[in-house]
């Protein structure tokens, strides 16, 4: 390897690689939920935005009622590596976190094949700090818009008046 140090920083995926497994490990021992949002139903020639802030509103709605039980789920897991009993709702954000969180770090290296290499070098932090972040702060802010965005195209509306 170079002594790049640029380099060596942008090639160096290892703790991305060791996060994914942090995380898959975590995903695999959420418990299962049934549970799904409600979302609203569309008045008659309601306009298609009026239905998709109805929709971006519940989600918000749902996903801050849950982020108390959600945080302090993630904190005993990063302490115990375990779950606390967890109500429905929160498991099933859990998951939808964690498969979001999870997209994100294979696509900073922790998937690649061939030459590694990364657009981010890992930060200077543990592997349970990154983890929390990531699971709470960048969700919140990134992954939460994206969920919305998913639940809110003409595909997920489709899906959901009619699968």
């Amino acid at each position: 390897m170079s002594d790049d140090p640029f380099r060596q920083a942008y090639t160096d995926v290892e703790p991305w690689r060791t996060l994914w497994k942090y995380l898959e490990c975590a995903l695999q021992s959420l418990p299962e939920t049934s549970w799904t949002p409600q979302f609203p139903k569309p008045e008659a020639n309601q306009p298609p935005e009026i239905e998709r802030t109805a929709i971006r509103n519940a989600i918000l709605a749902n996903a801050n009622r849950n982020a108390p039980a959600i945080e302090q789920a993630i904190i005993q897991y990063s302490k115990e590596q375990h779950w606390p009993e967890l109500a429905p709702e929160p498991a099933y954000f859990l998951r939808l976190i964690h498969g979001s969180v999870l997209d994100f770090v294979g696509r900073m290296g922790a998937k690649s094949g061939g030459v590694p290499n990364t657009i981010f070098p890992f930060p200077k932090a543990s592997i349970e700090n990154v983890a929390h972040w990531l699971l709470t702060d960048w969700w919140l802010h990134h992954g939460l818009r994206d969920y919305a965005k998913s639940q809110t195209s003409d595909e997920g509306i489709f899906f959901r008046y009619f699968a």
